[in-house]
């Protein structure tokens, strides 16, 4: 399906495509398999549940393990990333979907149910989360967007009949109900945005067949026309302009569901379903130049996957004038073109009377076709249908109905007579009782930019997702092992390094009270940038520290880091600006201000190199070599145990009982240290594994390398006994020169 969208919205020229999809873009893409626990073609509710909290379920369940029980409120529950992200680190949630905002994959993040249609308690647990259960603070998202207004008005689809735009406000919501509101509602408050009954209108009704948008769907319930919707873009934009108002320093979690690209596609509307999928890539497209604009875009992950697929896919084109020309449905078969008569896309080229009449134009350009009614439009098709009709034509007069029951006492839907009059009939593979197109086997794409995105790549299972997510957020909970301390170092190491150059070339832009451009700023924006976004990611996979020596790293580790954010901020405001006297005048009162930060930021950096020197390095030499030394007696004695009950000489529950207190707490210790010694002895491994680089081959050898090298630079190299210290200032200059080249990527 992305290789159709990309077809009709970008052009090419002996073929190659001269612009691209933003997803085209991203740097790793990997695919998931979509099974679930009772059957291998899953549907969005228990997908949804993959996805966000790591365990599989059965089709139509939220977030629990179904059981026996008729009631679909009562079954064994388990928590979705949203709630833990929020319980853990008290960070910003927000959810948005071009859906009624109960639907399935929105409500997967909070809501616990065996039926997905349990739309009123849905939103609900929106408000108020997981009630009665110890293990779930939740304190509702900070922004919630979408349609379903339905199940706020009170009456019969609202929970217990309650009024929930009254319970959101009651709660601290700004409680909006159409687009101009939405962009005014200020950002540092929890915004809840409903703007339609139902779903929202798709792109193509909002952009080009704007009378379909007259459907008596106000979410105020009046019966009125909802024509002042907001889309995908401006409701993500929104969302995070709100999220990071409001938790720029515990960090946020934000899905953004194109949810009619799966609606329409149902119903056989691929070119609605297509129109939403280049609208879903147009919104990664402006979310991306969003969080650079927040300063943002290195710490921040962004994922674009979907659920499930639907077979769907393109053979050829179709002559749509010639089709619509033929008598009979065999005749009409031969306006289909494929291989040579396939041609070239025609949705790139503007519209003219000669094609089908209408002489449609939209926006001319990459992001969408400019021409949605062409004469050689897609041959394309789904694997699974019901009897409908095609003619391979947009449906300019709304989303599309392929077919219609005929009994009113069972399902038996056939051909619907209204839909693709010119086309010819294609024979339904699904039973009759199905009146759409169903989910499919296929792998789902994956597309990752951003902090651990090396983790999304290859083949892996749908909640392989959630536990990629949870370790990148530091969701997990364990111990600091040396490796981690380590890289925590070195990243403090490699950041005062070029926060003192960044002080020195501070005090050069302000010399004199001037602001003279330099060559080298932009070269030290960006390996400060660089290595400070390292480190921020590096700390928050961290969870809390339970040690001192632990502790006291990653609090230098945090401080660094922040100093480091404060001096690239300063950088960033002293480039010379255009302007007469008065800018000139302003640049020297932020000379002045700025002499006196940066005589703080260079004593808090000396004070950072101090406690580096005297304490932190010390004390992990010491650790690692007591590391080292612990391994080789714990396996000793854990082999002399297994050599005793191998013997016969006693058994393991011998062992326990027989023995004093004291043995016993010895023993227990022993195979307790023994697990968490190989459990990080695993992590490591797993470290040197995640370490990919494509220009390097045998990556684990020359990353072990690395590590030693930098290791003995850090340890090891000659100390001037005049100076007492390490050579700082060269750091950088020793890893240019191929010296621990794990490194080097972090300074580019």
């Amino acid at each position: 399906m992305i290789s159709a969208a990309r077809l009709i919205a970008h052009k090419t020229v002996n073929g190659r495509y001269q612009s691209r999809l933003q997803m085209d873009q991203f740097p790793v893409v990997g695919h998931q398999m979509t099974h679930s626990i009772d059957s291998f073609i899953t549907d969005s509710a228990n997908s949804a549940t993959a996805l966000y909290s790591g365990h599989k379920s059965t089709v139509n369940a939220l977030g629990v393990y179904r059981d026996s029980s008729p009631s679909p409120l009562d079954d064994p529950r388990f928590e979705s990333i949203a709630e833990i992200f929020q319980r853990l680190t008290k960070g910003g949630v927000g959810i948005v979907s071009t859906a009624f905002i109960a639907d399935a994959t929105p409500a997967a993040f909070t809501a616990h149910t065996a039926d997905r249609g349990q739309y009123g308690y849905v939103v609900d647990s929106f408000l108020n989360g997981a009630t009665n259960f110890t293990w779930s603070n939740w304190t509702g998202p900070d922004v919630l967007l979408g349609g379903g207004a339905e199940q706020f008005i009170p009456g019969r689809t609202s929970f217990g009949g309650q009024d929930y735009y009254k319970l959101f406000a009651s709660k601290g919501y700004n409680v909006v109900l159409n687009n101009t509101a939405l962009n005014n509602t200020p950002n540092n408050a929890k915004t809840l945005g409903i703007f339609t009954t139902s779903n929202l209108p798709v792109w193509l009704d909002r952009n080009v067949y704007k009378q379909n948008l007259l459907r008596g769907n106000s979410p105020d319930g009046n019966k009125a026309n909802a024509t002042d919707v907001p889309g995908l873009k401006e409701m993500t934009l929104k969302a995070i302009d709100i999220l990071n108002a409001r938790h720029r320093k515990e960090g946020w979690f934000l899905m953004s569901e194109a949810a009619s690209i799966d609606k329409q596609m149902h119903t056989l509307d691929y070119d609605r379903a297509l129109g939403d999928l280049l609208e879903l890539d147009d919104t990664v497209k402006n979310t991306m130049a969003k969080l650079k604009q927040l300063g943002a875009q290195r710490e921040t992950l962004v994922l674009v996957t979907a659920d499930h697929g639907h077979g769907f896919d393109v053979a050829g084109s179709v002559d749509t004038k010639y089709l619509n020309a033929q008598e009979g449905d065999r005749k009409k078969r031969g306006a289909i073109g494929t291989y040579r008569e396939s041609g070239l896309s025609q949705y790139v080229v503007p519209g003219s009377p000669q094609d089908t009449g209408s002489g449609l134009q939209f926006s001319e350009g990459a992001a969408f076709p400019a021409n949605w009614d062409p004469r050689y439009t897609l041959f394309s098709a789904v694997g699974a249908n019901p009897d409908h009709r095609e003619n391979y034509q947009v449906h300019k007069d709304g989303p599309r109905l392929p077919a219609v029951n005929t009994s009113a006492a069972e399902d038996n839907y056939i051909v619907n007579y209204k839909d693709a009059v010119t086309g010819f009939v294609v024979n339904g593979t699904l039973p009759v009782n199905n009146a759409q197109g169903v989910h499919s086997l296929t792998d789902v794409p994956v597309f990752a930019q951003g902090p651990c995105q090396e983790m999304f790549g290859g083949v892996y299972n749908n909640i392989d997702i959630f536990f990629n997510m949870a370790a990148c957020l530091g969701l997990a909970r364990s111990n600091m092992d040396p490796i981690t301390a380590f890289n925590l170092a070195a990243g403090v190491i490699q950041v005062v390094d070029i926060s003192f150059r960044a002080v020195s070339k501070c005090r050069e832009l302000l010399k004199d009270g001037s602001l003279a451009e330099h060559r080298e700023t932009a070269e030290i924006v960006d390996a400060l940038a660089n290595t400070t976004g390292s480190l921020g990611v590096s700390i928050r996979q961290l969870a809390t520290p339970r040690s001192k020596d632990d502790s006291e790293i990653l609090e230098l580790s945090t401080k660094c880091s922040r100093t480091a954010g404060e001096l690239l901020t300063e950088l960033n405001r002293l480039k010379l600006g255009q302007g007469g006297l008065r800018q000139a005048i302003a640049q020297s009162v932020r000379a002045i201000r700025s002499k006196q930060f940066l005589q703080q930021k260079q004593s808090d950096l000396k004070e950072y190199q101090q406690v580096l020197d005297t304490r932190i390095l010390i004390r992990l030499d010491a650790r690692s070599l007591k590391e080292s030394h612990d391994i080789e007696a714990l396996d000793q004695s854990v082999r002399d145990l297994a050599l005793d009950v191998e013997n016969g000489r006693t058994t393991f529950s011998q062992l326990l009982t027989n023995q004093t207190r004291e043995i016993q707490d010895h023993v227990n210790f022993r195979f307790d240290e023994h697990e968490r010694v190989m459990r990080g002895w695993q992590a490591q491994q797993q470290l040197m594994k995640s370490l990919l680089f494509q220009e390097i081959l045998s990556r684990q050898d020359q990353i072990s390398n690395a590590f030693g090298e930098t290791y003995g630079w850090v340890f090891e190299f000659p100390v001037a006994e005049s100076r007492k210290r390490r050579p700082w200032s060269n750091f950088r200059a020793w890893l240019v020169k191929g010296n621990g080249a794990y490194w080097i990527p972090l300074f580019k």
